[in-house]
């Protein structure tokens, strides 16, 4: 969310923003910084895709969903392992 400083119950809106919770049907995409603070209510797309580069977000929502996949990927292994008998081998 930008939030704008400026703006009347601005403060309002970022605590209700921020105690938002996602409801489980949706992905959560969160990121470490829920609310970006900007002083004017136009943003051009120059400071946003700055403020994405210097960031790093595309490469942050990146590992987040590769981990993801990961740990989805690790449990399967681990499944099929458990089945076959061999985890308990490998962890011993």
């Amino acid at each position: 969310m930008i939030s704008h400083t400026g703006a009347q119950f601005y403060r309002e809106i970022e605590d209700v923003f921020s105690q938002m919770e996602m409801p489980d049907k949706f992905d959560n995409h969160d990121l470490s910084v829920k609310i970006i603070t900007h002083p004017q209510k136009k943003v051009s797309q120059e400071e946003i895709a700055s403020f994405l580069a210097r960031n790093q977000v595309g490469r942050r929502m990146l590992a987040r969903w590769f981990n993801l996949i990961q740990n989805i990927m690790c449990l399967k292994d681990r499944l099929i392992l458990l089945k076959l008998g061999l985890l308990q081998k490998m962890i011993s």
